[in-house]
C-alpha cells in the first residue's frame, strides 16, 4: 500500500512540475504594426516577445493565419533575435501555417520573432465609410499573451473615425473591452490573453482614402452565441420532457408482485428464456442452448487445445430431436448433418454465423407475442438531435461531422456484448478519446458553444439509454417476465432450503435440470458453488465432464470459442457589431 501511495505522489509531483514548467512559457508581448496601401492591401509586422522552457516553444513556434480567397495572404520574411530564422510553410483548408524555425532545438530563454507578411484586398467597403476589421492576435494560442498592441498605418488622406472604431478582448465571440486606445493610431490591451483569448481592432476611416472592397461571407453568417445557447437548451429541454413522459406513458414497467417458482416457466427453453429476460438476442443466449444439449445427452463438448487457443469441440451422442426446442433441433441438424464432431472454429464460422442467426431470428418472431417494439418513439429524438446541430453550421462546423461519429460509437458500443464492467470504461474511453477532438475545435469557441456541445452529448447518450428501455411487454409477456422473475427468486435466494428437503438423487438432478437456466441468466458459476456444499465431486463432475469440465465452464469456453470463430476485421485507416475573433487574420499559434 505504502508503494502504491509513493508511485501516486511521484505521479503527482511530476504533474505538477510539467504544470509549473509549462506555465513559464508565455508570450511576453505580441505587437503588431500593419501598414496599409493604397490598392487596399496591407504589409503586416508581427514582433513576438516570448520565453521557452522547451517544453512546449523547442524548435520554436507556429503562428496559424486564415488565408480566405477573398483575404489572401502572403508570407514575406521571418527573423529570431534579429537574425533571419528558418521557416516552412503548410496550407490546411483555409488556414495557413506558419512554421518557425528548422529541426534543431532554440536555446531556453527571450526570444523575439519578427514575421512580416502581406495581406490582399483588406479594406472592407461600407456606405460611409472603410474599415480594416483585425483579429490582432488569433485567438488559438496555446500560452498567455501578458501584453498585445496594434499600430496601423493608413494612406495621409486617411483619417480614423473613434466614433465608430472598435476593440474586442476574450474568447471567440466575446465582445470584452480590455483594450484601450491611444494618439498615434496605437491600440493595446490591459490584461494579459489568456489561452484561448484574442484581442480584435475595427478601425473605421474617411472613405476613399484607399481601395475598399465588399467582403461577402464565404461561410453562413455566424451566430449569436446566446441564441445557439437558448435554442440548444430548448431543445434539450424538449428532449429530456420526452424521454421522461414516454417512458412513463409506454416504456415503465409496472411494480410487479413476485412469486418464488420452483419450476422454469412450462415450455419456455432457457436460451428464449434468457431472450425474454435481456429483451434481446445475444451469443449467451445460444450457449445456453449448447449447455442445454450436454445436459439431455445429446452432445458432449470437450476442449481442444492448440498453440494460441483453446476451442470447444461438440461431439454428437443421441440425434433423436423428438421434444426438444426448435432452436436446440437447429444446432443439431446444421452441425451434425453427416458428421459426428463439430468444432467452434474460425475454419466453422459460416456454418456457426448461419445458425446463429437462424436461431437469433426465430427468438425476434417469436417474442413479437410477448415484446412490444416501440421503435417509433426513437424517431423523434432522432429529429432533434439533428435539428440540434443546425446550431453549430457556420460557427464550429467540423463538430457537426464529429458528433456524427460520436453518435456512431456510441451506439456501436451499447451494442456490444460485454461485462457489466467493461461497458462503462468503453463509454469513458470514448468520452475521453472524443474529448481531446472536441477540445481543439471548441478551445477558441465561446463558452455558449461549449455549453451547448455537452446538451448534444448528454441528449445522445440519453438516447442511447432510452431506446434501451422504451420497449415493453404485452400482457403475456408480462405474465411469461413474473414466472421468470419468480423462477431468478429460486435459483437466487430459495435453493439451498429447495435442496435440504431433497434426497441427493434430487440434488443432482435439481443442479443438473436447471444449470442450463442457471447459464442463461449469468449465475453458473454461483450455481456450481452452491451445490459444492452438497453434492460429491464424482456427482458434480458426472455432468460437468459433458461441459468441457468444471475449469472450462468457469473460463467461459463455450462463449470465448464463438468470439474466436469470428473473423477478426482489419480497421480502417481510414461600430460594436463585431467580437473577439472576428474580422480578417486570427488564427493562432503554439510550440513545436
Amino acid at each position: 500500500m505504502k508503494r502504491i501511495r509513493r508511485i501516486f505522489l511521484a505521479i503527482f509531483f511530476v504533474f505538477t512540475f510539467c504544470a509549473a514548467a509549462n506555465a513559464q512559457e508565455k508570450i511576453f508581448d505580441f505587437d503588431v504594426e500593419m501598414r496599409v496601401q493604397k490598392d487596399g492591401s496591407a504589409i503586416v509586422l508581427e514582433r513576438i516577445s516570448l520565453n521557452s522552457d522547451n517544453i512546449k516553444i523547442r524548435r520554436g513556434i507556429y503562428r496559424d493565419l486564415p488565408n480566405a480567397a477573398q483575404v489572401p495572404i502572403r508570407f514575406i520574411s521571418l527573423t529570431m533575435d534579429g537574425a533571419p530564422c528558418d521557416s516552412f510553410l503548410e496550407r490546411k483548408n483555409s488556414m495557413l501555417r506558419i512554421n518557425f524555425g528548422g529541426d534543431n532545438f532554440i536555446s531556453k530563454g527571450r526570444h523575439v520573432y519578427e514575421l512580416t507578411y502581406k495581406v490582399e484586398r483588406l479594406v472592407g467597403s461600407f456606405d460611409d465609410y472603410d474599415e480594416v476589421y483585425w483579429n490582432v492576435t488569433g485567438n488559438g494560442w496555446d500560452f498567455t499573451i501578458e501584453r498585445a498592441s496594434f499600430r496601423i498605418l493608413l494612406p495621409k488622406e486617411a483619417v480614423i473615425k473613434s466614433d465608430l472604431t472598435s476593440l474586442y478582448t476574450g474568447k471567440k465571440g466575446a465582445k470584452g473591452k480590455d483594450a484601450i486606445a491611444s494618439e498615434d493610431n496605437f491600440f493595446k490591451t490591459t490584461k494579459p490573453l489568456y489561452p484561448g483569448e484574442g484581442f480584435t481592432v475595427a478601425v473605421a476611416f474617411t472613405k476613399g482614402a484607399a481601395q475598399s472592397y465588399v467582403h461577402k461571407e464565404e461561410h453562413i453568417a455566424a451566430v449569436d452565441p446566446a441564441f445557439v445557447l437558448f435554442y440548444a437548451s430548448l431543445i434539450f429541454a424538449v428532449l429530456l420532457f420526452y424521454y421522461v413522459y414516454t417512458w412513463f406513458k409506454v416504456g415503465k414497467d409496472p411494480v410487479d408482485t413476485i412469486v418464488t417458482e420452483f419450476v422454469p416457466p412450462k415450455d419456455i427453453s432457457p436460451a428464449f428464456m434468457r431472450c425474454i429476460w435481456k429483451r434481446t438476442e445475444d451469443k449467451k443466449m445460444f450457449a445456453a442452448s449448447l449447455v442445454s444439449l450436454a445436459m439431455k445427452g445429446k452432445i458432449e463438448i470437450s476442449e481442444e487445445k492448440s498453440f494460441l487457443s483453446k476451442n470447444a469441440v461438440l461431439h454428437l451422442k443421441d440425434k433423436n430431436t423428438d421434444g426438444l426446442p426448435k432452436e436446440e433441433k437447429t444446432i443439431l441438424t446444421s452441425f451434425f448433418n453427416g458428421k459426428k464432431s463439430f468444432a467452434l472454429t474460425n475454419a466453422n464460422w459460416s456454418a456457426l454465423n448461419s445458425c446463429i442467426n437462424s436461431i437469433n431470428n426465430y427468438f425476434k418472431r417469436e417474442k413479437k407475442k410477448y415484446l412490444i417494439a416501440n421503435a417509433k418513439y426513437i424517431a423523434p429524438p432522432i429529429i432533434a438531435l439533428i435539428l440540434m446541430q443546425a446550431a453549430f453550421i457556420g460557427n464550429l462546423a467540423p463538430a457537426i461531422f464529429l458528433n456524427f461519429q460520436f453518435c456512431i460509437f456510441i451506439v456501436v458500443i451499447s451494442n456490444i456484448p460485454a461485462p457489466k464492467l467493461l461497458k462503462p470504461l468503453l463509454f469513458f474511453a470514448v468520452l475521453a478519446f472524443y474529448f481531446i477532438f472536441f477540445y481543439s475545435i471548441l478551445k477558441e469557441a465561446p463558452a455558449q458553444y461549449i455549453v451547448a456541445e455537452v446538451l448534444f452529448a448528454a441528449a445522445a447518450l440519453g438516447l442511447v439509454i432510452y431506446a434501451s428501455i422504451i420497449d415493453n411487454l404485452t400482457h403475456e409477456g408480462r405474465a411469461l417476465l413474473i414466472k421468470i422473475k419468480g423462477f431468478y427468486r429460486y435459483m437466487t435466494v430459495a435453493e439451498e432450503r429447495r435442496v435440504a428437503m431433497s434426497n441427493p438423487v434430487d440434488a443432482e438432478r435439481i443442479f443438473a435440470d436447471y444449470l442450463p437456466y442457471a447459464f442463461a441468466f449469468g449465475m453458473e458459476n454461483k450455481w456450481m458453488s452452491d451445490f459444492e456444499k452438497i453434492l460429491p465431486d464424482a456427482a458434480m463432475n458426472r455432468y460437468l465432464n459433458t461441459l468441457g469440465g468444471r475449469n472450462a465452464l468457469q473460463r467461459g469456453l463455450i462463449l470465448s470459442s464463438i468470439a474466436n470463430a469470428a473473423p477478426k476485421n482489419r480497421g480502417s485507416g481510414a461600430g460594436g457589431g463585431g467580437f473577439s475573433g472576428g474580422g480578417f487574420g486570427g488564427g493562432g499559434g503554439g510550440g513545436r
